[in-house]
């Protein structure tokens, strides 16, 4: 599953323009419904077109990285739901 998304990253940040039409794109081919980033990732958006398209090389050089990030949001999301269960 994890080199499949690792996959997906580089295939998607390699045609990206932005990190809009990015997260769009990914949200398709992982057939995402919803995207509900962290209120602190939603900054990157305001970044100019250059630090996007920086954004994006490192992406697409480094996809273990939103591996990292996707793994840490599933742990953090499970023990909000542990919390909210007891």
């Amino acid at each position: 599953m994890w080199g499949e998304i690792m996959r997906l990253v580089q295939v998607t940040a390699k045609r990206a323009p932005n990190l809009p039409q990015f997260l769009d794109q990914l949200m398709v081919k992982m057939g995402a419904v919803t995207l509900e980033p962290a209120p602190e990732l939603l900054a990157i958006l305001d970044l100019t077109a250059t630090e996007q398209k920086q954004i994006l090389t490192t992406l697409y050089d480094t996809p273990q990285w939103i591996i990292l990030l996707v793994r840490d949001r599933i742990q953090r999301e499970r023990l909000a739901s542990q919390k909210e269960a007891n």
